[in-house]
């Protein structure tokens, strides 16, 4: 054999070496890749179940709001109602005063009674 530089010999043994290299490098790559993408992949997921918690909370929130809103229009209706009917009752307690007035200045025409018959259906 001859004891000089085969020139075809290292040529083939760089250009292996090269595309082992290029390969280990893509490896290498396509590896931290699918790591950045699993960590990214988990921020996302404990970022969307944080956005669905609050949501959550806030749906709690609201239909708590809304069932104290419900809770206090029935009290202000309730309260209306007695009014109203405390109102209709005054009315009708001053109109039941008013006739009785009248129908006792009816029978005796006294000054009294006109008086009080006056007094009562002003009301």
């Amino acid at each position: 054999m001859k004891e000089g530089t085969n020139y075809i010999a290292l040529c083939i043994t760089l250009t292996i070496a090269v595309f082992l290299g290029n390969g280990m490098i893509l490896v290498v790559e396509k590896a931290w890749t699918n790591y950045e993408w699993s960590e990214a992949a988990k921020v996302f997921q404990k970022s969307t179940e944080r956005i669905n918690i609050e949501s959550a909370q806030r749906m709690k929130e609201r239909q708590i709001k809304n069932q104290q809103a419900l809770i206090q229009r029935q009290e202000q209706n309730r309260l209306a109602k007695i009014q109203s009917e405390k109102d209709q009752n005054a009315q009708r307690i001053n109109r039941q005063t008013c006739d009785f007035w009248a129908t006792e200045y009816r029978k005796a025409r006294s000054s009294y009674n006109k008086t009080m018959m006056d007094s009562a259906c002003s009301r």
